[in-house]
Formats: structure tokens, C-alpha cells, sequence
């Protein structure tokens, strides 16, 4: 089995018709296959995955972390500095996975770097499908670099901010600028702190997060007060959501659970939802994106827009 555009596009609710022409070229070129398990392999997929959250019992996301990040975006800037590669920006985070998750199970992965493949691909079409009429993107969590690299051989003629409390990443982020023909810039920044580190946000400007506010846990007020006052064009967050795993669902009761413990992005959905009825918000789509690693859904998508 394989991922081609309608399996693609009834993962992410949307029509075929209406996949980019960028996520249509990399679905095509990337050829994701997978199968599904036997008897023996899903015991053992699970056996993996409780054994992955035990290993991690320590691990909370949180203000506590911020070390660990810059760390880890010191090995990618390092790893840039000698290549110049957008290969070098990948996380280190991304390992290859023998079992994934995939429309509500556990399923075998028959190609490399198939989870990071994956999520380029969504981006191709959330990101590139949103962003195509903006000017200036600000991404919040820049990280590695990885997203803004991708977006900016896209869109070489957009403005690209990147923005991170890590000043590892800022430096990747001037490194990118100098090594790629488009207007990327870096600027420290504290989702927890938002306002110590102000900046302006020109019109027709969007705000974009991956797999960053899984950081936040349930302190996201403040990012979220802090959004709504610079008031982009539209808001494009690829995140793990607390509130759309089906406690029944084997996989997702599983995941739910790794979340929590993780101390991962609780809930922000939920408060989206009710400033939406004060008429602060327009939220334009949402839906839960049904892949991830083996512990959980990284990359459900929420796009919306201040009032």
C-alpha cells in the first residue's frame, strides 16, 4: 500500500482536487508505502511504544527545556555550517521508525524517513496553499530551520521571520539567509514571554507553527492574547491536540496518554474555540491529522484568523 493523493487527501480532509501542485510533486517523488501488521508485529509495535514512554517518564516540555533545545539545534548548525545542505537542517528528533502511526493504528513503514517525508508533503499542502498570497511569514518555533528552508525554495520572493528562543536556531536562520537567495530573518522569541521580545507584523502577514506549541503544554494563553493583538492574516498551526484523541480508540487512548505525560499542548483548541463564540477568531479549518510517530500525532492542523 502507498500513500498516493486521494489516500493523502482523505487523511487530511481535503479534495483531490484541490492538493497543490508542490504536495502532488512530492507525493509522487517520496512513493510512501507502508503495510499493515501481523499479529506478532503490532504486539511488538506496542511493546516498542510502551517501552519508548518509560524511557521518557523524565521528560517534560516546558520553560525547563530550553536547554535541551539549544543543544539540539547547535548539532543542526554545526552540521550546516560544514555542508550548507537543507538535509543537515532535519531534527534529530526524526529517526527512522520501524512502526508508524496511521489512520488510527499501527502500521509498518516500507520507506525511509517516512514520517519527516510525510510531514513535508502536509506542509506542501497546508502551508503552500495558505501562504501563496501572503507576503510576510512569521514562524514561531523556527527550530532547526528545516521549515522555512523548504517554504523559502518555494516562495524565494516572501519575507520569512523566523522566531525562536533558542539562540542556536537564530543563527541558523542567518546562516540560511546568507546561503539562500530569499529575505529570511531571525529574531529571539518566548512563546511563555511573548511580549519581552516585541516585533511588528506588517499587513497581509501570517503566523505558522510546527510542532512548536506542543512546547507550551496548558500555558497558552498569553501566545494566544499575543496573536490576537498583531492580528496576522491567517494562523497555520500543524500541532498535537489534546482534544481530538477518541479515548476509545485504542491508538488514540495510547497517544493521549504519552501526551499528557510529555506535558504536550492541552488545551488551545478548546480556547480557540470559545474566543471564536466572543467573536474574537475565525477558526477556517480543523481537523485531526491521523499520522504521526509511533507515540503520537504530531502535525493535526487548526487554521484561523484574528477578528
Amino acid at each position: 500500500m502507498k500513500i498516493d493523493e486521494q489516500k493523502f487527501a482523505d487523511t487530511v480532509g481535503v479534495e483531490v482536487a484541490s492538493l497543490t501542485d508542490e504536495c502532488k510533486a512530492l507525493l509522487k517523488q517520496y512513493d510512501l508505502k507502508y503495510r499493515h501488521l501481523n499479529k506478532e508485529e503490532f504486539e511488538s509495535a506496542l511493546l516498542c511504544i510502551f517501552q519508548g514512554m518509560l524511557s521518557r517518564l523524565h521528560l517534560r516540555s516546558g520553560q525547563d527545556r530550553k536547554t535541551h533545545w539549544e543543544t539540539g539545534w547547535k548539532k543542526n548548525l554545526d552540521f550546516y555550517k560544514d555542508e550548507k545542505l537543507q538535509e543537515n537542517l532535519k531534527p534529530g528528533y526524526f529517526r527512522h521508525e520501524e512502526f508508524i502511526r496511521y489512520d488510527r493504528t499501527y502500521v509498518k513503514s516500507l520507506s525511509t524517513d517516512f514520517v519527516f517525508k510525510f510531514l513535508k508533503i502536509l506542509q506542501a499542502q497546508f502551508y503552500v496553499d495558505n501562504l501563496k498570497n501572503i507576503n510576510n511569514i512569521f514562524e514561531l518555533g523556527c527550530g532547526s530551520g528545516h521549515n522555512i528552508a523548504s517554504l523559502a525554495s518555494i516562495f524565494p520572493n516572501k519575507n520569512f521571520i523566523g522566531l525562536d528562543w533558542s539562540k542556536e536556531a537564530i543563527k541558523i536562520i542567518n546562516l540560511l539567509n546568507k546561503n539562500m537567495e530569499a529575505n529570511i530573518s531571525g529574531q529571539l522569541f518566548d512563546f511563555f514571554n511573548p511580549n519581552e521580545n516585541d516585533f511588528d507584523v506588517p499587513p497581509n502577514s501570517a503566523f505558522i507553527t510546527t510542532g512548536a506549541f506542543e512546547q507550551l503544554g496548558n500555558k497558552c494563553d498569553k501566545i494566544i492574547k499575543f496573536i490576537l493583538d498583531k492580528k496576522p492574516k491567517i494562523v497555520v498551526n500543524l500541532e498535537p491536540i489534546h482534544e481530538f484523541y477518541d479515548s476509545d480508540n485504542l491508538s488514540d487512548f495510547i497517544a493521549l496518554n504519552y501526551h499528557n505525560q510529555r506535558n504536550y499542548l492541552n488545551e488551545y483548541y478548546t480556547k480557540l474555540l470559545s474566543l471564536e463564540k466572543e467573536g474574537k477568531l475565525k477558526i477556517e479549518f480543523a481537523k485531526k491529522i491521523n499520522f504521526g510517530g509511533h507515540c503520537h500525532d504530531g502535525w493535526s492542523t487548526i487554521i484561523w484568523r484574528p477578528l
